[in-house]
């Protein structure tokens, strides 16, 4: 075991998992655990994540952000993966929608994710999030990240998509910098 345990080993360890009646709301758990634990900053995270998915209120993902950084070590890989996914998802949204204070905030996740092997399955990276990477990078001005980044990673793409998403992620760093 690597010292390491999921938000539901947490959660059992600690009491806060009871058996559901049949008929009990998932949702409705988690809520009752939110409520009932300020003492528990891991269900916290997670009633946050849902809440975000929920309503995108901002509020939601500054403290879930906050609380995944301060906490990073204690989660599992499976939950720093999914949680880093929904932020990530999350600045990618506001971003798009021209909060480009995201941008910043999207490339710190896309880079947190890359030095901890977030974005991997089966030592493979997919083009769109490479590509995303290189976006989220270069609209930080993140240009010399960019620039090691790309042929750095490349070969972590599959080799159908390699060349494509390298060359892409360098035409869009080589337009920028004009």
């Amino acid at each position: 075991m690597n010292g390491k345990i999921t938000v539901n080993e947490q959660m059992g360890i600690r009491g806060l998992v009871k058996k559901p009646e049949a008929d009990t709301d998932p949702i409705h758990i988690l809520e009752d655990l939110y409520l009932g634990s300020e003492e528990e900053p891991i269900v916290r995270l997670y009633y946050l994540i849902y809440q975000l998915n929920r309503s995108q209120e901002e509020a939601s993902f500054r403290e879930a952000r906050q609380l995944f950084i301060r906490f990073f070590e204690q989660l599992g890989f499976d939950d720093q993966q999914l949680i880093i996914h929904q932020l990530i998802n999350y600045a990618a949204r506001l971003a798009n929608l021209g909060h480009t204070d995201y941008y910043r905030i999207g490339f710190e996740l896309f880079r947190q994710a890359i030095e901890h092997e977030l974005l991997f399955s089966n030592g493979k990276i997919t083009e769109n999030a490479f590509t995303n990477i290189v976006v989220f990078g270069i609209k930080a001005g993140e240009m010399d990240w960019v620039e090691w980044f790309i042929p750095k990673y490349q070969h972590y793409l599959d080799e159908d998509h390699r060349e494509n998403a390298s060359l892409l992620g360098l035409s869009f760093l080589y337009y920028s910098q004009k």
